[in-house]
């Protein structure tokens, strides 16, 4: 019961398909050793139950199909849409490159080029100063 219990609370979370495939199919082995194996209909709808969000259409598009499904094609399947979703991701964060070059902007303005770390600031007329060069980009 114990292990029943594990399959149906089984959830993806932040684990990558390959994870959660894996915690799945170590639950689903230990019930067929103990001679309780469950079909394929049970095992598929086990598996999509602990998905989430991110994979509602996948469950729908799944759940709708008329042909019967195989576990090892649905693990396919999930590979397939784990790496589409990846890729819907942004590379980079840009609400934060975007405060970084706001932030940057508003510390050079006290300096006559707006860069060079005060090198040449406004009241220097003469451009020499004992601080390096520091560019902020």
């Amino acid at each position: 019961m114990q292990i029943h219990y594990q399959l149906a609370t089984l959830k993806k979370g932040n684990s990558s398909i390959g994870d959660y495939f894996h915690q799945f199919t170590t639950l689903v082995d230990t019930l067929a050793a103990i001679d309780q194996p469950l079909n394929d209909f049970k095992l598929i709808s086990f598996l999509l139950a602990g998905l989430g969000l991110d994979y509602d259409s996948f469950v729908t598009l799944v759940t709708a199909k008329v042909d019967p499904l195989f576990i090892e094609e649905l693990y396919g399947h999930l590979l397939a849409h784990e790496i589409h979703l990846e890729q819907q991701q942004p590379a980079v964060d840009l609400t934060i490159v975007g405060a970084n070059f706001a932030r940057a902007n508003f510390a050079g303005q006290g300096n006559a080029r707006g860069c060079c770390g005060g090198k040449y600031n406004s009241s220097s007329s003469r451009g020499t100063s004992s601080s390096p060069n520091l560019c902020r980009i």
